[in-house]
């Protein structure tokens, strides 16, 4: 299972997002916690409810349409690396290819305030184990469009073992 925590709308409550880490459907779900129990809020599939899938999953404002986006992507091989944001309600607002709709081997997803305090969110994705180690990064253009602005490799390209990200802030 992969989770990622957020403050998906204007209260203070903090949500608790849920996928499946590997074959499993490719449902998102969303939980509010307390102290003594926990609430299911919403769930929904990301894609075609009969696939059998991994999913990474990351939050963050990358369209600027009025609160935090969930984003996701396959982590196996077996379908396209296709990333698919997300109200947070779960009604897709954009999805496409972060390659190729050739590239298959997976992806892992983060996003955050990559440029420290300009008040944009990035998003990161990086390639899967069998594959070059490269690292993509993707900033809102307008209203619609993601824009590619930066690519890298985080390790020698022999190196087969997947990249994870995760953006954060040090105070530097």
């Amino acid at each position: 299972m992969n989770l990622q925590t957020a403050r998906l709308d204007d209260t203070s409550r903090e949500v608790v997002i849920a996928t499946p880490a590997s074959n499993g459907g490719p449902q998102v779900r969303i939980f509010q916690l307390s102290k003594t129990a926990h609430k299911l809020v919403t769930q929904f599939f990301a894609y075609s409810s009969g696939r059998r899938m991994g999913l990474s999953v990351a939050v963050g404002n990358i369209l600027q349409g009025g609160g935090q986006e969930i984003m996701v992507s396959p982590t196996e091989g077996k379908y396209p690396v296709e990333v698919r944001i997300f109200s947070s309600r779960g009604a897709l607002r954009k999805q496409f290819y972060p390659a190729s709709d050739r590239y298959r081997n997976g992806a892992d997803l983060s996003a955050g305030d990559l440029y420290a305090f300009d008040n944009t969110d990035e998003m990161l994705t990086s390639t899967y184990a069998n594959d070059i180690p490269g690292v993509f990064v993707f900033r809102r253009k307008n209203e619609t469009a993601l824009q590619h602005i930066l690519s890298f490799y985080a390790y020698n390209l022999g190196f087969r073992g997947g990249v994870r990200t995760e953006l954060g802030h040090f105070g530097l």
